[in-house]
């Protein structure tokens, strides 16, 4: 039986590592990141937003930054660049397609 929650966990987290990507290696605002997700459209809110942050920041995958407001902001690390390009092997608990091209 397919777990919805955790298929749209797993799926939120690949989605935030590559608008991370796209960010060009600059920090990007988590009120950036939700919209992002909302068009996918996944229902994450902002607390859960954070969880998946805080989830790829724990593997390394991208460094967070709080500013005094306690708004959170996030950049992919050269490992995250690493999974989205796909020159390294992703962490489980991330819904990165398989590769089904050559290069």
């Amino acid at each position: 039986m397919i777990d919805i929650q955790q298929t749209e966990r797993e799926t939120a987290r690949w989605i935030t590592l590559q608008a991370l990507w796209h960010g060009g290696g600059i920090y990007v605002s988590e009120r950036v990141l939700l919209r992002t997700l909302e068009s996918v459209p996944l229902h994450v809110s902002a607390h859960e937003l954070r969880a998946v942050i805080q989830y790829l920041a724990g593997l390394g995958l991208v460094d967070v930054a709080e500013d005094h407001h306690g708004q959170v902001s996030a950049k992919i690390a050269p490992s995250g660049t690493d999974c989205v390009e796909y020159t390294a092997a992703c962490p489980d608990g991330i819904a990165r397609p398989k590769k089904y091209w050559r290069g």
